[in-house]
């Protein structure tokens, strides 16, 4: 294996990686944070957006990442809740919905019209949430 350009310099901690096409998302825990980063050539990795992942009364500690089509799912895991971000254009990442009452998403996969987020808290908990509509 040999790296391939430069490493590519996020200001915070880096959490989960998903890719759709030419573009990488990439969550930020501690800077409640979604980055877009064009990867079209991977030698030369260009910042697409960095996207706020607070809402009005809230923060992000984005953990859990996944993406289906044109939506990205986040799971804020202090805040109990799930973020669904349109990514339609990785240079105008937008927060479109909010699923709260999931306690500690660590994980989330979707699957047909629903997602599953397994929970981190004690007890082993499974979320099975109907999908939000898209954007």
């Amino acid at each position: 294996m040999t790296l391939i350009g430069s490493p590519f310099l996020l200001a915070h901690s880096p959490q989960q990686i998903a890719i759709e096409g030419t573009v990488a998302l990439v969550t930020l825990y501690d800077a409640s944070q979604l980055e877009s980063i064009d990867i079209s050539q991977p030698a030369s990795l260009h910042l697409l957006q960095i996207a706020s992942l607070a809402s009005a009364n809230t923060s992000c500690h984005a953990l859990a990442l996944a993406t289906s089509g044109q939506v990205a799912y986040i799971g804020c895991y202090e805040e109990a809740m799930v973020e669904q971000v349109d990514t339609s254009n990785p240079s105008n990442l937008r927060l479109t919905q909010i699923v709260s009452g999931i306690s500690s998403p660590q994980r989330i996969l979707p699957l047909g019209s629903y997602l599953l987020v397994p929970s981190s808290a004690r007890g082993g908990r499974v979320y099975e949430v109907p999908r939000p509509s898209s954007p």
